[in-house]
């Protein structure tokens, strides 16, 4: 079950007078480009055009492939039950505790309902109850494949505009139309993870995905609620209001607000993105047409300490590139630096240089190591691991994978650092690389310093990347 929570306000009225064409005229704010007025009926159009085949984000997609990769039998047991988030007796139960909000009776919400069911394509039966739970203003929609039940608490009716009420109908049956496409596979993907979510032996990587993906969720529904009313102004006033409690709001204002709360750090959010970013999102996405704003919320940085599915795998190859790049330079001839490659890639393996050229490599990497002593400072470039920066956490720990690498042989070690190093340089952490080396060894990996007495081996790193 998803939810659009929080107190709701009054209607908001704006006047706007005709311009010179006998239209509607508009206040443009220049900050934000967001133009505060009604939709005229050439942009409602190109609107609902747009957003009548919404689709999942990327990021569902991802997921759900993903999903039903690794997790086969999970896939299919929650597939079997698909389409029946609630049992048979949901209304019988509703009947007893909240009032049906019949269209017959109540023409504003059948209006709003049907404008929003038919700008998403979603053509089940919709049912609306108002609870009698009068704590706090609070829509959900109750899944089922063969129809759509949503609740109302508190006075939404009451304090929301005509359009904002089919904002409000356009992101709950948002939620309909993303877990039914596709035969219900994302509704499989919901379910499946709300359950790992709930399971205390769940790795990280699926709790952080199942993080993300409720944050994704959110903003398909909110581009749901900009489909059904057709009004940007509307469907932000709607997000503010129903966080807020304000009587009066101003959306321009609050997009303008979103940068100054730093979009692009990502979404801190557990089940909605904050509501501010929500805004900006939507905004975002309305003036640019791409899936740019959400990406940034959800991944903002490649971070070691908050890896989804699709980062581990990232993360992963990106390891294995290092490794297999250091090995390409020769140092797989020593048994002790591949038996450590393999302690994280069982399989891996590395062309075996002829001998004239592994003295040809020598000679290579004392002129590398002269280079390296004469050679200024120089500022690391940033990573890029499948087109996202990585956070400092996972440049250490590429750095102390290449750190150990280079000295789990002391046989070698003194070449192979300087091999190292100028690896680390090609692959952008350089100056993280030679901290760690003189943090570890006392020393740079040029040759400049002192060799810590006593010290032989890794850098204290396992295979799995963890300090020991």
């Amino acid at each position: 079950m998803r939810s659009t929570g929080g107190g709701m306000a009054e209607e908001r009225h704006v006047d706007f007078g005709p311009d010179s064409a006998g239209g509607q005229r508009g206040v443009e704010d220049h900050e934000t480009g967001l133009v505060v007025r009604p939709p005229g009926p050439s942009e409602l159009a190109a609107t609902v055009r747009r957003v009548t085949g919404l689709q999942p984000l990327a990021y569902h997609v991802d997921v759900t492939e993903r999903l039903a990769r690794l997790e086969p039998e999970g896939w299919r047991a929650f597939g079997e039950t698909a389409g029946r988030s609630y049992p048979d007796g949901l209304h019988a139960d509703l009947v007893r505790a909240a009032y049906r909000l019949d269209p017959g009776s109540h023409p504003r919400v059948g209006a709003a309902v049907a404008q929003a069911g038919a700008a998403l394509g979603v053509e089940v039966p919709v049912t609306v109850y108002q609870l009698e739970d009068r704590a706090g203003a609070n829509a959900a929609l109750l899944y089922r494949r063969s129809e759509a039940v949503v609740t109302l608490s508190g006075d939404l009716l009451d304090r929301l505009t005509d359009p904002e009420l089919t904002a409000l109908f356009g992101h709950e049956l948002a939620h309909h139309r993303l877990w039914s496409l596709d035969g219900g596979r994302y509704g499989i993907a919901d379910r499946m993870l709300d359950a790992l979510a709930l399971d205390a032996s769940t790795p990280e990587a699926f709790l952080e995905t199942a993080r993300r993906w409720n944050l994704a969720t959110e903003l398909f529904a909110d581009r749901g609620a900009l489909a059904a009313c057709g009004d940007l102004e509307a469907a932000i006033s709607c997000l503010v209001k129903a966080a807020t409690g304000l009587r009066e709001v101003d959306p321009a204002g609050y997009v303008r607000q979103a940068e100054a709360a730093d979009p692009a750090s990502g979404s801190r959010g557990q089940t909605h993105p904050e509501t501010v970013l929500r805004a900006w999102a939507l905004h975002r996405w309305q003036a640019t047409g791409t899936d740019d704003a959400v990406t940034t919320l959800l991944r903002p940085a490649l971070d070691l300490d908050r890896l989804d599915l699709t980062d581990r795998e990232v993360l992963e190859q990106a390891t294995r590139d290092l490794i297999e790049g250091f090995l390409a330079q020769g140092w797989a001839d020593s048994e002790q630096v591949l038996a450590h490659a393999r302690s994280f890639f069982p399989g891996i393996a590395a062309p075996r240089p002829a001998p004239t050229e592994i003295g040809a490599g020598i000679h290579a990497l004392a002129t590398i190591q002269s280079e390296a002593i004469a050679r200024p400072e120089e500022p690391a470039t940033p990573i890029a691991l499948a087109g996202v920066t990585p956070s400092e956490t996972v440049a250490r720990y590429l750095g102390y994978v290449l750190l150990d690498l280079a000295t789990v042989d002391p046989d070698v070690q003194e070449l192979a650092l300087v091999s190292a190093s100028e690896l680390a340089r090609q692959r952008g952490f350089a100056g993280i690389f030679d901290d760690l080396a003189t943090t570890e060894l006392n020393r740079r990996p040029n040759g400049n310093g002192r060799r810590r007495v006593g010290r032989s081996g890794g850098a204290g790193m396992t295979a799995g990347g963890r300090r020991r």
